[in-house]
């Protein structure tokens, strides 16, 4: 390949490399090529090469042919790809989907992914992932439906009120099917009684919250992923037991982006 005219940013060695596992990858026309050559800044180019080798696999694996993606997403993708941590499986394979799905599906939006993908560490990554197949159901377009209308909507509220629960017991046995969903994670459960520290009533089914993960769950809110929701008690419109829960659900920037970093393109 003659690359005698590029003006390149990186060196020539490493430019060519780029240029021909984007040449294998995409099959792009020769003016795409010579255009990246030019502006792309990388960190480390084997990181790149393997995030590539095994988004090839990926479209592989699914009979998928992969369309180039516009510089505007290529170009700040290879930047921020090339400087993540090598040592973390997950969110190289979070990259690699990521770069199939624009791929095969390219969206405007994914440019933004590609910020949000370079901001996670490690833990948040994995919180995500444990938030979006929580209890085993991997969230799919129906299940999100449900979270935005149950607890992103606040209508969680409107729940508990309608729980027509006598007892303690019933109340917690009524909201278990209800919060063991995909999308979401349970912080805590109380209720209104006077035995607080009652082991009984405590909430030890979801294992994606604890507080040593609790600044990392808010550098998700932050960033628009997950939102946090806390209720005061809540007293059901039959008088029943009060009812207050502290929970953490997927955004639809947190479905859409989890989708994309995790689809096989």
């Amino acid at each position: 390949m003659n690359i005698d005219n590029f003006s390149i940013k990186i060196d020539a060695k490493g430019s060519n490399k780029l240029i021909d596992l984007v040449s294998d990858l995409f099959s792009p026309a020769r003016e795409a090529l010579i255009a990246l050559g030019q502006v792309v800044h990388l960190g480390r180019l084997e990181v790149v090469a393997k995030i590539m080798r095994r988004t090839k696999e990926i479209a592989q694996e699914n009979g998928t042919e992969l369309a180039l993606p516009p510089l505007k997403f290529l170009v700040p993708f290879y930047e921020k790809a090339s400087i993540q941590d090598d040592g973390s499986r997950e969110l190289s394979e979070m990259w690699s989907r990521l770069l199939a799905t624009a791929g095969s599906n390219y969206d405007e939006r994914m440019v933004r992914f590609t910020s949000l993908l370079s901001e996670l560490s490690v833990q948040q990554a994995k919180i995500l992932n444990e938030v979006a197949t929580n209890f085993g159901r991997p969230i799919d377009d129906r299940g999100f439906e449900l979270v935005r209308q149950d607890f992103v909507k606040y209508d969680i509220k409107k729940t508990i009120r309608e729980l027509h629960a006598t007892n303690h017991d019933v109340a917690f046995n009524k909201l278990l099917p209800f919060l063991q969903r995909p999308g979401v994670s349970i912080a805590r459960i109380e209720f209104d009684i006077e035995r607080t520290s009652d082991e009984h009533y405590v909430w030890k089914e979801d294992q994606t919250y604890c507080d040593e993960r609790r600044l990392d769950f808010e550098i998700l809110v932050s960033m628009g992923l997950l939102l946090h929701i806390s209720t005061d008690f809540i007293e059901q419109d039959d008088e029943g037991t009060g009812v207050a829960l502290e929970c953490h659900a997927m955004t639809e920037l947190g479905y859409a982006f989890w989708s994309a970093c995790t689809s096989a393109g």
